[in-house]
């Protein structure tokens, strides 16, 4: 017979395993059944009873368990749009450091010139020469 432990999340094998206090026995058929949900991607947890169910898995760390569904945890919602804004400024940060430090293509001269402060200074120089002559 197989038994369940809630507070360990575990499985237990009567004649191998010392039951540990609070376990809840279920079939051999019920076992199956929840290693293979969970080898399909559902998440094993137990239920008011301490009976083991299958479930969803949890969409994101700023979701709790509420009456059985995933719902997002109110107290943590600050923190997740903290951390999704801090992820666009990144990708804003990269794609503007990519196109600064990419170049400029100026169609007085037919060239690309770097923007860095090289290519800057070399601008200045091409167009100081332009105005000159």
């Amino acid at each position: 017979m197989y038994f369940f432990n809630r507070l360990t999340q575990g499985f237990f094998l009567a004649g191998i395993h010392a039951i540990p206090e609070g376990s809840v026995e279920i079939s051999e058929e019920t076992y199956r059944t929840l290693l293979e949900g969970q080898s399909e991607g559902k998440q094993i947890i137990s239920d008011e009873r301490g009976y083991p169910v299958l479930i969803e898995p949890q969409p994101s760390p700023y979701h709790r368990l509420q009456g059985g569904k995933w719902v997002m945890d109110e107290a943590r919602q600050g923190e997740r749009l903290c951390e999704q804004r801090n992820q666009v400024r990144s990708k804003i940060n990269a794609k503007r450091d990519a196109c600064v430090n990419g170049g400029v293509y100026v169609p007085a001269i037919e060239k690309w010139v770097d923007t860095d402060e090289k290519g800057r200074a070399t601008l200045v120089e091409i167009k100081a020469d332009f105005d000159l002559n």
